[in-house]
């Protein structure tokens, strides 16, 4: 899904940049079901800093806002490898579906 979109971003701001959109913003923010914001938080390096007590098990945002569907890409919490998927607003019946697409993407 996230390759998926990736993938077309240049042609869509190459379609856009030369107006061939029709007047549609493809970079408009939504806030529709349909879409999906991605922010990866594996890499700002917040779960390498000593606060005073060691490093955290575990960092990234607050996210309590279900206007937005979003995915936060973070590190698994020490002692593990790996990276976690933090997301909001995926409905029940669409849950597995979401997962199993996720998990394609990270392979």
């Amino acid at each position: 899904m996230v390759r998926e979109a990736k993938r077309r971003m240049a042609e869509e701001c190459l379609s856009w940049a030369e107006g061939r959109t029709g007047g549609v913003d493809p970079f408009l923010m939504t806030f529709n079901y349909e879409s999906v914001y991605v922010s990866d938080w594996s890499k700002l390096g917040f779960a390498d800093v000593d606060y005073g007590y060691g490093t955290p098990m575990s960092a990234g945002p607050l996210v309590n806002c279900d206007l937005i569907a979003s995915v936060i890409v973070m590190r698994a919490p020490a002692p593990l490898a790996g990276t976690r998927l933090l997301a909001s607003c995926v409905t029940k019946e669409h849950a597995d579906d979401f997962t199993r697409r996720m998990r394609e993407d990270l392979v």
